[in-house]
């Protein structure tokens, strides 16, 4: 656990052995040369790989923090200066704040090359490329996330959480912002979980939905927040 230390990366992750573990180990030392802030993983091991559970086990053992940059592990930020800026306007206006306004991603031949390199080599050349996108690098006051309650673990496999998440700032907190920057997303197999066809996929999505439908009330998002096994509400 970390004590007293004011901003800490959070990843929630699951190791693999594999092609994961491998892209992790290349991000993380980029993120670490990007900032001095602590990168604290949280691990989800059991059933259904659950991201929602791991950010707030990482947020858990990070301890008394002041703001968190939530990231994925198959994610990089291209600057420090677009992460200090978003961690400035975060505790500036008490919202959350995201870290980029172009997110690029990049296909298996440039993630191998970024890989080779030890992540000395980021080429996005003609890379995919999309604006003001949801999910990847956010910055978090602290009282953003005790007031929404983290995020909301009923969400299990793959997607749904990071908007729901997005959402429940939207209705509760003065809302969100973004600082200009661009983040990378490397290629790596698709899971499982990521298609319709999966068991976790129906009520993933219809839960996201609902916080989608939500997110300008108050009253009906935190009735969703305090739902049996919700971030507010009493655990299952």
């Amino acid at each position: 656990m970390v004590h007293g230390v004011s901003t800490v990366i959070l990843v929630g992750r699951r190791a693999d052995n594999g092609w994961r573990d491998l892209l992790w180990d290349v991000c993380r030392a980029r993120w670490h040369d990007l900032t001095d802030w602590p990168v604290i993983e949280g691990h989800h091991d059991d059933g259904p790989f659950n991201l929602a559970a791991a950010y707030n086990t990482a947020a858990r053992h990070a301890g008394d923090w002041d703001t968190c940059v939530y990231i994925g592990s198959d994610w990089v930020a291209l600057t420090a200066e677009q992460l200090h800026d978003a961690v400035a306007v975060a505790q500036q206006t008490r919202k959350l704040v995201f870290a980029h306004n172009q997110t690029v991603l990049l296909d298996e031949e440039h993630t191998r090359l970024f890989i080779d390199t030890d992540g000395g080599l980021l080429d996005l050349d003609g890379a995919d490329t999309h604006t003001n996108t949801f999910s990847g690098v956010v910055a978090v006051p602290r009282v953003v996330w005790d007031r929404v309650g983290g995020f909301d673990e009923r969400f299990s496999g793959w997607g749904g959480e990071d908007i729901a998440f997005w959402c429940a700032c939207c209705a509760l907190t003065p809302g969100y912002e973004r600082v200009p920057g661009t983040i990378v997303h490397l290629w790596h197999p698709r899971s499982r979980a990521m298609n319709e066809a999966h068991p976790c996929y129906p009520a993933n999505d219809a839960l996201m939905r609902r916080y989608l439908d939500a997110r300008h009330s108050r009253t009906r998002t935190n009735a969703i927040l305090r739902e049996p096994g919700g971030p507010l509400g009493p655990r299952l």
